[in-house]
């Protein structure tokens, strides 16, 4: 099996624009590494410079700059008509206030085959803030600061010092009493896919809220259940005897109440009243925890809850106004806006009103970014066709973003920011193709990260869009990006949420800390494939690659989900290699999940590692889910829930699986190696995220101590190498580094010798290198064991007895655990011996008989580690003894899990364990047997 093989139908062309635009990608000096993008084409017509002291009436000269990004619009629609060469807009660093969108369309384009590019000027960094600073602050009382805010709307986020603030809510969950009552949509109303009745209002128990609530119409209703999350704007609030009627805006009421029941994600349950989860938001009577905020749009006034570690005579707060920088968008599949790129830029602190129907406000969806735009009675999107031969979908809209693109052509964002943004950043949306999106940050977004396509993009051509317009997006690139915090408002959105596309391919991304799921691809459920006629089939959706990626800390919040989620038929297309830890939290969490009708995948040689579910997941026998590959995929078993691996996925119809195996194996290493951002793009990612396998900054990031200091040298990584490390003191040091296992350095240097590696003040290892033959030129890289604790301050420092180097780049490896199943590789002693009937194990076998001094078994640990454990099962507890080498290095203390093959739990050890040690668990004079599934080494 090849599985990185392109697919023969990914056009050769896009593979040449992606290629071409990322491989002109060269490094900058900023901290973050920031990837600039040069013009695409050696010939450039003109340059024209922007700065936010400009102004559009000037030239457009870097002595006379233009002042913002529309008039840098306006002035390339005068001189692209014709192009000779690539058309450069320059923005110097600073602040560019955006009070409006900015529309790109056909006139804007590049031509001739030349690109227009806007970029931050080298070195700088331009910023499109939409936010207000808000200063002046004076106590109120308590710990309840105030301040003035020039502003009319409501305000749903604020920033300060860069950090999320809690909008004013409820403390607790508000128990459902029933509906309030009745609100009737006709069917001929704008919103209406038909007509019913329904609730006016929500009843409350009035358990710990306020017995009267101010500016009511500016309040919120929230509800959290299963999969789904909605906000529905309320227009009053009123005590009924010991409850709280809850008045919904409506028509977003009657919208929302519509969320299909049987699922377990309806904004109400009629039925079931204990499924609901309510809570009230956006009432000063609701501040009352530290970091909550309230905006009176009447008084101008803008309170804060004031946390302990908050100088608001020195912080930075920040409460965002626009809602959008720009959108991209052509008028048809045969005339689209074509050849942009955007490097560079940061844009951030966004806001969002809500979705508006009818000046009702509210964000209410079953699952992913779809939210619910008209009423239709029945509220099931998964149904193909609606009333009056509607398209089942025809009620959903997708959440917009601060950048929106549709019917483009070879449109381009590298090395951009994007940040603290209240809906979505970035939708690549209908008819976007041969675009790309990398080397960019996408950190605290409300909602999703990227969006790719529409529900409407199910058919195309069925009339929901205008004729011509509709297109699925095609031959699209997302590489070697990095996604932190998408969903931190909207728990149900998707970081990369991808509807239909072909040809998508999706590599060394790197997405880490969403409630839901980390990737979804397809939608619609089985109703548009399989369970309808052939004629009811979506087809639109194929040879989509999610590749070397890693997904990290995702099912954190929500239920039903999955690090990589899939829906529909997706024939040609790939999941493969990626690395995904951390999947699940407070609820659980499937690394792999194939949902309804997931068809014509291979998924293959993935990395599983650490999760709270079932590593592949099929929802059941009536998912139609078929025509799978599994193969190769290894699993680390340190799952809560550790389910049969040969059990897993039962469900799937006519489904290869073969390969696949707990442990660790030189696959898994590969993949663990080469998932995620490939360099010069690891520097992205921020050390604090501490879940990589792999942190790579370059050294001349890092902070300088003694002579230390940044050369020049094209050999290099970057063009650039932190020189005189070469006398006592000199330094070079890395604050938060992730948890690591060992240091790489890659150096050039004229003599060997050795150099310090310290973690804080405490030199750790010695760092062995060999002479280059010179200090540039000519690189090598060097590595050493040594343990760092999440966090740590790193440094590289010369010390009495050390040689010097030059320092390129400096690695941190954490090596994933490793795991050995003791039955089949282990080495027994005395009346220990494989076991397997009626035990509940991976691979349904373990180690039995350990429960008389001398029974022992042996495992070897194939690389070094620090710490061991096993999942075992007993029926009393106690305690087992381990040698290393036939050195005894203590006992491993368990507890009882209630019998001989139930309840299976882990228990662990720390102790140094050299490559290659024989570890043995071994039954002495005083300890406890158990029986032994499997063994990690960590």
């Amino acid at each position: 099996m090849t599985l990185s093989t392109p697919h023969p139908t990914q056009d050769r062309s896009r593979r040449r624009f992606a290629a071409t635009f990322v491989a002109t990608l060269a490094l900058s000096t900023l901290v973050l590494s920031v990837l600039q993008a040069p013009p695409a084409h050696a010939a450039v017509q003109q340059t024209i410079y922007v700065t936010p002291t400009g102004s559009d009436s000037a030239a457009g000269t870097l002595a006379a700059p233009l002042q913002t990004l529309d008039g840098a619009r306006a002035r390339v629609a005068s001189v692209n008509s014709s192009m000779t060469g690539d058309i450069v807009v320059q923005f110097r660093g600073g602040s560019y206030p955006v009070s409006s969108a900015v529309t790109f369309g056909i006139a804007d384009s590049g031509t001739n085959g030349y690109t227009v590019s806007y970029q931050a000027y080298p070195g700088e960094t331009p910023v499109f803030n939409g936010g207000d600073a808000v200063t002046g602050w004076t106590l109120q009382s308590g710990n309840i600061w105030v301040a003035d805010l020039a502003r009319t709307t409501k305000l749903r986020t604020l920033y300060v010092n860069g950090e999320r603030a809690v909008l004013a809510r409820s403390t607790g969950v508000q128990a459902a009493i029933g509906g309030s009552g009745s609100y009737t949509v006709a069917a001929t109303d704008p919103w209406a896919l038909d007509g019913g009745s329904t609730f006016a209002g929500i009843t409350l128990s009035g358990s710990g809220l306020p017995a009267s609530l101010s500016q009511q119409s500016d309040m919120e209703i929230v509800n959290q259940d299963g999969f789904s999350f909605h906000v529905v704007g309320l227009t009053s609030v009123t005590t009924s005897g010991s409850n709280r009627v809850a008045t919904l805006q409506q028509p977003m009421g009657a919208i929302a109440l519509t969320t299909p029941q049987p699922w377990g994600s309806a904004f109400f349950d009629s039925v079931k009243l204990s499924a609901n989860n309510f809570y009230l938001q956006n009432a000063i009577e609701l501040l009352d925890q530290p970091g909550e905020f309230y905006f009176d749009r009447t008084a101008g006034k803008l309170y804060y809850s004031k946390p302990a570690t908050v100088d608001l005579s020195t912080a930075s707060v920040v409460a965002p106004r626009a809602e959008k920088l720009m959108t991209i968008a052509g008028t048809s599949t045969s005339a689209r806006v074509h050849d942009i790129a955007f490097s560079g830029f940061t844009v951030a602190n966004m806001h969002w009103s809500l979705l508006d129907v009818g000046s009702s406000v509210g964000a209410s969806t079953v699952q992913s970014n779809a939210l619910y735009s008209k009423y239709w009675s029945t509220g099931n999107w998964h149904t193909a066709v609606g009333p009056s031969g509607t398209s089942g979908y025809a009620n959903t809209t997708v959440m917009p973003a601060a950048v929106e693109v549709q019917n483009a052509q070879r449109i381009a964002f590298a090395a951009n920011t994007f940040t603290r943004l209240g809906a979505g950043a970035l939708n690549l949306g209908n008819d976007t193709v041969d675009s790309v999106v990398s080397g960019s940050r996408f950190i605290d977004i409300s909602g999703s990260a990227i969006t790719v396509g529409s529900p409407y993009n199910t058919y195309i051509g069925d009339g929901d869009l205008p004729t011509g317009v509709e297109g699925a997006p095609t031959n699209d690139t997302i590489t070697n990006n990095v996604v932190d915090r998408a969903g931190a408002e909207f728990l149900q959105t998707v970081p990369l949420a991808i509807y239909y596309a072909q040809g998508l391919s999706v590599t060394h991304n790197e997405i880490s800390n969403a409630p839901y799921t980390g990737i979804s691809m397809g939608w619609g459920f089985n109703d548009y494939y399989q369970h309808k006629p052939a004629g009811s089939k979506s087809t639109v959706a194929g040879n989509n690659t999610v590749d070397y990626n890693i997904v990290s800390k995702t099912m954190t919040k929500m239920h039903d989900g999955g690090a990589i989620y899939t829906l529909g038929a997706q024939p040609g297309s790939s999941i493969s290699h990626n690395l995904i830890e951390h999947t699940g939290g407070a609820s659980q969490g499937n690394p792999l999940y194939t949902d309804q009708s997931s068809s014509g995948l291979t998924i293959a040689a993935n990395v599983i590692d650490d999760f709270n579910g079932t590593w592949w997941w099929v929802w059941g026998a009536n998912a139609f889910v078929s025509g799978l590959t599994i193969a190769d995929n290894v699993v680390n078993s340190s799952g809560v829930s550790e389910t049969k691996l040969l059990q897993a996925g039962g469900s799937a119809l006519t489904t290869t699986v073969t390969g696949n195996r707990v442990g660790w194996t030189s696959t898994a290493q590969a993949t663990s190696t080469d998932a995620g951002l490939q360099a010069p793009y690891q520097s992205l990612v921020v050390a604090a995220n501490g879940q990589r396998t792999r942190n790579t900054v370059e050294a001349e990031s890092g902070t300088f101590g003694g002579r230390a200091r940044v050369a020049t040298d094209t050999a290099a990584s970057g063009g650039k190498v932190v020189e005189r490390l070469d006398k006592v003191g000199d330094s070079v040091s890395f604050p938060d580094v992730a948890q690591s296992d060992t240091v790489t350095v890659k150096y050039a240097a004229a003599t060997s010798g050795t150099i310090g590696v310290y973690v804080g003040s405490t030199r750790v290892a010695s760092l062995a290198f060999s002479s280059t033959g010179a200090w540039y030129g000519t690189y090598n890289t060097v590595s050493v064991p040594a343990a760092i604790p999440a966090g740590s301050t790193v440094t590289i420092k010369n010390a009495t007895g050390d040689a010097g180097l030059n320092a390129d780049q400096v690695t941190f490896t954490r090596v994933a655990a490793e795991f050995v199943e003791p039955e089949s590789a282990g080495t027994f002693v005395g009346r220990a011996l494989a076991c397997a009937t009626g035990i509940t194990t991976f691979n349904q076998g373990a180690v039995c008989q350990l429960d008389v001094v001398g029974d022992a078994v042996s495992v070897t640990s194939a690389t070094t580690r620090t710490a061991l454990s096993i999942r075992y099962a007993a029926p009393v507890a106690g305690g087992i003894s381990v040698y290393v080498n036939g050195t005894d290095v203590g006992t491993l203390t368990f507890t009882a899990t209630g019998g001989w093959y139930t309840g299976w739990n882990r228990a662990s050890l720390t102790t140094a364990i050299p490559a290659g040690a024989v570890v043995t668990f071994r039954n002495d004079a005083g300890d406890t047997g158990l029986n032994i599934d499997s063994v990690r080494f960590d």
